[in-house]
């Protein structure tokens, strides 16, 4: 009678034994790729570069705009690879790589999540980019591309403050203009649209 208590004791312990942290992250990909969901997966070392990143866009969001608009303007040239620059989001066994910066904008930008067309990318025709797929392949097109891929960095060509939360600012990168709103909301600065048109002392 003891054995069996025992066996019955050490059964449930490993019944109950939870998954390890890879084994839940390999979970998490099956069940997105069942689900045909394309968005990277939030899971991330709380230690870890990328958790950083956010963290301080976060703090940045509640500073000012210009702070907000820098981080991430830097998240999508450096923290965009795989987006910008491969036809397939690279999965290494641990997590999504180099989406960061997509996902940053797509966190700070105010759309309508019930709206089925919106004008967030105002030089494209209106198109739903409540979900991060369709955010994505918005960003991907021309002419926001560059965004991701340009060769130059983004460099200020003016700005300006409507009282104190509206900001508009327009950065070069190569041979586009790109004309970035700001609004505060709440406590929390984030971007209504971007503009992009040629440069045209180009």
């Amino acid at each position: 009678m003891m054995k069996l208590f025992c066996l019955l004791v050490v059964g449930s312990a490993a019944f109950h034994t939870p998954s390890s942290p890879r084994k839940n992250r390999r979970l998490a990909h099956q069940a997105s790729q069942v689900r045909g969901v394309a968005r990277p997966a939030r899971l991330y070392d709380e230690n870890s570069e990328n958790a950083n990143f956010l963290e301080t866009l976060a703090l940045f969001r509640r500073i000012g705009a210009a702070a907000t608009l820098d981080a991430l303007l830097e998240g999508l040239k450096t923290r965009s690879v795989d987006f910008g620059r491969r036809d397939n989001i690279q999965w290494d066994h641990e997590e999504y790589r180099s989406t960061d910066g997509v996902k940053a904008l797509y966190d700070a930008a105010h759309v309508d999540p019930f709206s089925f067309r919106s004008d967030f990318f105002r030089s494209l025709a209106p198109r739903d980019v409540a979900r991060l797929n369709d955010f994505w392949v918005a960003l991907r097109s021309e002419p926001y591309c560059k965004l991701l891929t340009g060769a130059s960095d983004p460099t200020t060509v003016s700005e300006l403050r409507d009282g104190e939360d509206r900001y508009v600012r327009r950065v070069k990168i190569d041979d586009v203009l790109y004309t970035f709103s700001l609004a505060k909301r709440g406590d929390k600065w984030g971007v209504e649209w971007i503009l992009s048109e040629p440069d045209a002392d180009v």
